[in-house]
């Protein structure tokens, strides 16, 4: 019997499920459907990201508030009644999953920081000043390349090829994952496995980005009034 794992996106409660999100998750169902049928040992994950600072500026303006007046325990309440609209819908629809995740659950937050703290005795974490193009949206910093200079409305800033609105200017202090570090052992790993990244176009591109651009990631922003705390340091928030 062959074991079959599969995810949806774990999707952000700053809003309800859309027809997009619905098409996702059906199209997920499918595949582990036919899986079943083939008699593969399937499970099937999807829920909700709930520790995204979107989740705590969503809260606010549900209660009318400014970004930095809500408090931790409101923001709570709010991603406790989205997520429960999430599930629902997936309840109502149909879909047939093994686990609906939520990620302020303890369980989930006991295993980041689990995997921060084995990551730094690696070695693999550092603490770094980060310049870039950021996307509240995203929740994620953009490249220039990535973005394509797009918005010459706003003097030539870029603009997130997602959302189509103008990034922002960030610097702060972050602590970063040593991804560059492994640049060679990734690409030997692609080289030896040609079926780990598919379709072939797609492993193509993956391995010249790899080549030409890897570079260490940033894994925590500051802590404002939402978050995991990062391991030994509180004023920093973890990227999950």
């Amino acid at each position: 019997m062959t074991k079959y794992y599969l995810t949806t996106p774990i999707y952000y409660v700053n809003d309800r499920p859309h027809i997009g999100h619905a098409y996702t998750t059906f199209a997920a169902d499918a595949i582990v459907a036919w899986r079943r049928m083939c008699g593969d040992e399937v499970f099937f994950l999807t829920g909700t990201d709930e520790n995204a600072q979107k989740n705590s500026e969503a809260a606010a303006k549900k209660l009318g508030v400014g970004a930095g007046a809500v408090s931790r325990a409101e923001v709570q309440t709010y991603v406790d009644e989205m997520s429960a609209v999430w599930s629902r819908t997936w309840d109502t629809l149909g879909i047939r999953y093994d686990r609906f995740i939520r990620t302020t659950e303890p369980a989930h937050i006991r295993g980041v920081i689990q995997f921060i703290e084995a990551v730094r005795a690696s070695g693999d974490i550092y603490k770094g000043k980060y310049s870039g193009w950021y996307c509240v949206g995203c929740e994620a910093f953009v490249t220039e390349q990535e973005s394509g200079m797009r918005n010459q409305e706003s003097g030539g800033s870029p603009e997130c090829p997602v959302h189509r609105r103008p990034l922002e200017r960030v610097e702060e202090d972050n602590y970063f994952f040593r991804l560059s570090k492994y640049r060679d052992a990734l690409l030997q790993h692609i080289e030896r496995n040609p079926k780990f990244v598919q379709p072939e176009n797609r492993r193509n591109e993956i391995i010249a980005y790899i080549d030409a651009h890897l570079t260490d990631i940033s894994i925590s922003r500051p802590m404002k009034n939402w978050g995991i705390p990062f391991p030994g340091d509180p004023e920093q928030a973890v990227y999950v």
